[in-house]
């Protein structure tokens, strides 16, 4: 995940943020093809959307194929709800604000002539941290952020 911007404004609690995420997909299986269909991917703090579902355009993974996306994240003045902006100030304060990226998916897979539909939804957690300076907390852009475990898929 690459950090472009992440501003917090207390006055009326909202987020600005860009982030670009790279998301990848591996097929391991030799006799399956995969149809990715309508994938949208945004990023949540606690459970609240901070940005605008992109959507990925559909994709093919043939057999033993790996596929990336890496779609840019916007969110513009998103207002919080009050008590997560009341966490999300503590959040900043511990200089550590943990996301999440998340997926939503329609998958089909196809062996011959047979085709079957799925819906997914994946979550990866992930910290954003901020250093201070000044006596403002800053979170560094154009930082990459590591995920802090696998992706969960259900």
């Amino acid at each position: 995940m690459n950090l472009l911007t992440f501003n917090a404004s207390s006055a009326a609690p909202t987020l600005t943020s860009i982030i670009q995420t790279i998301i990848s997909s591996r097929n391991p299986n030799q006799r399956i093809a995969i149809y990715y269909e309508k994938l949208g991917v945004h990023i949540a703090y606690r459970t609240q959307p901070i940005t605008s579902s992109t959507m990925v355009p559909p994709s093919f993974l043939g057999h033993k194929d790996v596929i990336t996306w890496s779609p840019f994240l916007y969110g513009s003045d998103v207002p919080l709800a009050p008590d997560l902006a009341t966490t999300m100030s503590q959040d900043i304060q511990a200089q550590i604000v943990p996301v999440n990226v998340r997926a939503s998916r329609i998958v089909r897979w196809q062996v011959g002539t047979i085709s079957e539909k799925y819906h997914i939804n994946v979550n990866c957690p992930t910290n954003i941290y901020f250093g201070k300076t000044d006596g403002a907390y800053i979170a560094s852009p154009a930082i990459k952020y590591p995920l802090l475990e696998k992706c969960h898929v259900e």
